[in-house]
């Protein structure tokens, strides 16, 4: 759980710049009085998405020897650290 956690913390900025650009089209929407369901259904595919990305960028963290594997994740936790 911490590599995970430590994974997300060093991707932070990612997930912001996506909840902004949600925020942004959810508030022009809602401007022009257009329906807001159209803004929900794209942000939950790009959600789903977002989720298959982190599966797959994190699955390269667990391909090796375990020493190679424990090695990936010091890094990783250092770096979110900084």
């Amino acid at each position: 759980m911490k590599f995970f956690f430590a994974y997300i913390k060093q991707r932070a900025a990612v997930f912001a710049v996506f909840l902004v650009f949600a925020a942004v089209f959810a508030v022009v929407f809602a401007l022009y009085d257009l329906p807001l369901k159209a803004v929900i259904y794209p942000f939950m595919l790009c959600a789903f998405l977002g989720i298959v990305f982190v599966a797959v960028d994190g699955n390269w963290m667990m391909k090796g020897t375990p020493d190679e594997i424990k090695e990936k994740c010091r890094s990783a936790v250092a770096a979110a650290q900084r």
